[in-house]
């Protein structure tokens, strides 16, 4: 992680690096999740991808 919990984040900032770990992965990719109050939500309620 590039970023910890209340830094801010601008459009386009890189807030982590991928990575290719596990047994199951399929490859590099990021596992991404946004949480509220203790509970996870959809990210694409607040993010515009």
């Amino acid at each position: 992680m590039l970023k910890r919990e209340g830094d801010r984040v601008k459009g386009g900032e890189a807030i982590a690096l991928v990575g290719n770990s596990g047994t199951l992965s399929t490859g590099p990719h990021l596992h991404f999740e946004l949480w509220y109050k203790g509970r996870p939500v959809n990210p694409e309620k607040y993010i515009v991808f």
